[in-house]
C-alpha cells in the first residue's frame, strides 16, 4: 500500500481517478483515529500505527486531492497522528499540496469542489465537469476545504503555510465556510435550527496569530466546554466530524497536540 502504483494495481477500477483519492483519504483517517485512540501502554502497535499513516501520507498523493468538501474532516486525524509524532514537514508537505489541489479546481473560472452534504453523483460530476460539455453545473465559490486547510496551518502553528494558502485561496476567488454548533443536541445532528453557517469565513491578511494560534474571529469563540470536552472525551467529540463530514471543533483538535 505504500507503492501507489501497486496500490492502485490491487484496489484500483475503472473509476480509480475518483475511487483512489477517496480510498486514500479514508485510510489515513481511520487509522489515524485509532493511532489517536490507542493507549499510550499499546506503544507497539500505536507506533506502528502512526509510522504507517505517515509513511502513507508521504508516499500516496491520493490523501492530498480530496474530490469534495466531504473528504476535508479526513485530513484531521492524519494531521494530527503526524504532529504526535513530530513528522511536521510531512503535515506542512500534504497542506501544500492539498492547497494547490484546491486552487487548480477553482482556478480559471473553474467549477470547483461540491459540498460536504452532495451526493456522489453530482461529486463526480463537478470533478471531472470541466473536461465534458454534457456536464452543465454552475460554478461553486465555497469550500470547506480551505477553512480545514487553515484551521489546521493555525493551530499547528505552520505560519508560512497559512500565508501561502490564503493567498493561493483568494486568488482564485474561493470563499472558506463553515458550521459551528451550540453545546446542544445539534452538535450531533446534520440539520438543526441551532447551527450556525459562515459563509465566508474571515481570516487575518498574514500571520500575526493571538495567543498562539487564533488567526480569525471563530478561533478566539472556539469552545472548550461542549459536553464531550467536559467529560475528557475528546476523541469521541473528534469522531463526530468523522461522522457528519461538515464541521470540525478546534480546542479538540488542539487537546490532541498536547498529548
Amino acid at each position: 500500500m505504500l507503492d501507489p502504483v501497486n496500490f492502485l494495481r490491487n484496489h484500483g477500477s475503472l473509476a480509480s481517478h475518483v475511487t483512489y483519492p477517496i480510498l486514500c483519504l479514508r485510510i489515513v483517517e481511520l487509522l489515524g483515529l485509532l493511532y489517536l485512540l490507542d493507549a499510550l501502554e499499546d506503544r507497539p502497535r500505536k507506533d506502528e500505527l502512526g509510522k504507517f499513516v505517515v509513511s502513507f501520507i508521504k508516499t500516496n498523493p491520493g490523501v492530498a486531492h480530496p474530490i469534495s468538501d466531504r473528504w476535508a474532516v479526513s485530513l484531521i486525524p492524519a494531521a494530527l497522528t503526524a504532529a504526535q509524532r513530530g513528522e511536521f514537514q510531512s503535515i506542512r508537505d500534504l497542506l501544500q499540496n492539498v492547497t494547490k489541489w484546491v486552487a487548480d479546481r477553482y482556478d480559471s473560472n473553474g467549477l470547483g469542489l461540491s459540498a460536504a452534504d452532495s451526493a456522489p453523483r453530482e461529486e463526480v460530476d463537478r470533478l471531472l465537469g470541466d473536461s465534458f460539455e454534457h456536464i452543465q453545473i454552475s460554478r461553486r465559490t465555497e469550500s470547506y476545504l480551505a477553512t480545514v486547510v487553515l484551521d489546521l496551518a493555525a493551530i499547528l502553528g505552520l505560519g508560512d503555510l497559512f500565508n501561502t494558502a490564503r493567498n493561493e485561496f483568494l486568488a482564485v476567488d474561493l470563499v472558506p465556510t463553515m458550521i459551528e454548533s451550540p453545546d446542544t443536541t445539534a452538535q450531533y445532528k446534520l440539520l438543526s435550527g441551532e447551527l450556525s453557517f459562515t459563509p465566508n469565513v474571515e481570516y487575518v491578511e498574514s500571520w500575526q496569530p493571538q495567543d498562539g494560534w487564533k488567526v480569525a474571529p471563530h478561533h478566539k469563540r472556539a469552545r472548550s466546554d461542549y459536553y464531550l470536552q467536559r467529560m475528557a472525551r475528546y476523541w469521541d467529540h473528534l469522531a463526530l466530524s468523522s461522522i457528519l463530514r461538515d464541521r470540525h471543533y478546534l480546542e479538540t483538535c488542539r487537546h490532541f497536540l498536547t498529548v
